[in-house]
């Protein structure tokens, strides 16, 4: 008796813990999905007044304008009015998370364009005050097909390169694609990038991201009503009343019942 209760209780503690496993990976994996919706909550201001050159990843020059700069980190997109000395936020109308390129038009002032690695690319014509998403591209990042560089040319036309294929666009919009030789970009995700997207849901693009929305919020929903059936008190054993016991008196005992009764 003493091993099954034993066990019993360590199923139950095994339980619980599992619960609390399940609940922090599936929070996790809808925070990561949904990162605008709670990004803001925790943006340093200080942290974006702070920033300096040596933090950027991306950096480009406005050929139109002296001193104009504009330059990204991993997780915001910055403008700059005098060399580099002084800068502020330039907001897009999704997360300015992971700039692979940022281009300005040869031809016309304050034309931009950004390119978000796992997300699209943005077009500008009024120097960044409002934004369009490019959607006519001929391939979807969200499914998996990441944006590592993003050229401007004369037309204007966007060249883009991404982990699989070289993407030129004529000035008439029509795309023409070229794909990578081996040894030029890679062929396939790394085991980073494919640990990440089977976390997340985005191997399947946006119906992934709805999908794993579900099982995460089913998730919750068992660990949270687990943890409750856990701390529920135990229910007192009724005793049940035991029938009397139908035994047979002795012959000793029949024989003083007869002189009991002769008497």
């Amino acid at each position: 008796m003493k091993g099954r209760r034993w066990a019993h209780q360590l199923h139950r503690w095994v339980g619980i813990l599992s619960c609390l496993f399940m609940l922090v990976v599936s929070g996790t994996a809808l925070a990561l999905n949904h990162a605008d919706l709670w990004r803001a909550w925790f943006l340093n201001p200080a942290k974006i007044q702070n920033f300096h050159l040596s933090q950027a990843r991306v950096l480009t020059a406005d050929p139109h304008r002296t001193g104009h700069l504009l330059a990204a980190d991993q997780k915001n997109l910055f403008e700059s009015r005098d060399q580099g000395q002084t800068w502020q936020e330039l907001k897009l109308f999704v997360p300015a998370e992971k700039v692979s390129g940022i281009g300005f038009s040869p031809e016309k002032a304050d034309q931009i364009w950004v390119a978000l690695r796992e997300v699209g690319v943005y077009f500008s014509e009024d120097g960044g005050e409002i934004w369009e998403e490019v959607s006519d591209l001929p391939f979807n990042p969200l499914s998996g097909e990441k944006i590592e560089t993003l050229l401007v040319g004369a037309g204007p036309s966007l060249q883009l390169q991404t982990d699989l294929a070289w993407y030129t666009q004529s000035p008439q919009g029509v795309w023409k694609r070229q794909a990578l030789t081996s040894g030029q970009g890679r062929q396939a995700l790394d085991i980073h990038d494919l640990i990440w997207r089977l976390h997340t849901g985005r191997f399947a693009g946006n119906a992934g991201l709805i999908l794993y929305d579900g099982i995460a919020l089913s998730l919750i929903f068992l660990s949270f009503s687990g943890l409750w059936l856990a701390r529920r008190p135990k229910r007192k054993p009724t005793h049940k009343p035991t029938a009397p016991s139908l035994e047979y008196p002795s012959h000793e005992e029949r024989l003083v019942q007869k002189d009991e009764s002769l008497t």
